[in-house]
């Protein structure tokens, strides 16, 4: 945001749709944000076969996020001291993208009893199969050409009780929508997609860690969209012999 059309407004109170995202950066000529595509609120509301668009707004902490009655659409009030609202759009150039696996999403999780109740977890991709090579958020969304592997590992951040975790579901969507009607699934009832021979399950001493890797693809309908990755958690207790964690694919 350059500060020079917006002197009046205090970069402190500035945020994107997401009220926890706040400048990164401030000097004498420039407001800054830095922000993964997924995050701070950030939406695709466009495709094209060459281009993705994505939309947010920079606006006062506590301001609403949209203008939803139209007595609201105008004013004949000065701008100075008044704005609610920078909307702005960004397009991103696919041309010399083969396949974007874009920033993933845990979208939910089951619990068994307490343990994990207050768990953080992630899913971080990586560059190799020995997981020692993770992107960093400055590369998402990460390009991988067609027949190439994506390593993903779903951790957890905490840990109480020292549960385990299972991977019960991952799906692939052309949106940040978990029930998008057009989906692959990658992991189903804890088991690989028994229709796709290139999902691999990577064993790991680490309690708390799960990791396994697919092959890119394009959907058929969105062959230039971005793919977002949601997958879904299963707590277990490590003690309990017949836990999901333990009879892991097993019973696939």
């Amino acid at each position: 945001l350059l500060r020079v059309g917006f002197s009046f407004l205090d970069p402190k109170e500035l945020v994107l749709l997401n009220d926890a995202c706040r400048p990164t950066l401030v000097n004498s000529t420039h407001v800054i944000f830095f922000a993964n595509l997924s995050d701070c609120g950030t939406e695709v509301i466009n495709y094209r076969l060459t281009s993705v668009l994505y939309h947010n707004e920079v606006r006062l902490r506590g301001s609403p996020s949209r203008v939803v009655r139209q007595a609201d659409a105008i004013n004949r009030t000065r701008v100075e001291g008044k704005l609610r609202s920078i909307s702005f759009d960004c397009w991103y150039d696919m041309t010399t993208v083969k396949q974007p696996i874009y920033a993933p999403h845990i979208t939910s999780f089951h619990k068994g009893g307490k343990i994990g109740s207050t768990n953080g977890y992630k899913i971080t991709l990586y560059h190799n199969s020995n997981f020692s090579h993770a992107f960093t958020e400055q590369e998402y969304p990460i390009n991988v050409e067609m027949e190439k592997e994506v390593f993903v590992e779903v951790a957890l951040l905490r840990r109480e009780q020292s549960p385990d975790i299972w991977i019960n579901r991952c799906r692939a969507t052309p949106s940040a929508d978990y029930w998008d009607p057009v989906r692959y699934d990658l992991i189903e009832d804890g088991c690989p997609n028994a229709t796709d021979d290139h999902i691999q399950y990577y064993n790991t001493s680490r309690l708390g860690v799960r990791r396994f890797s697919f092959q890119t693809f394009r959907f058929n309908d969105y062959p230039s969209a971005v793919v977002f990755l949601h997958c879904q958690i299963q707590f277990c207790d490590p003690a309990d012999a017949y836990s999901r964690c333990r009879r892991g694919l097993n019973i696939c």
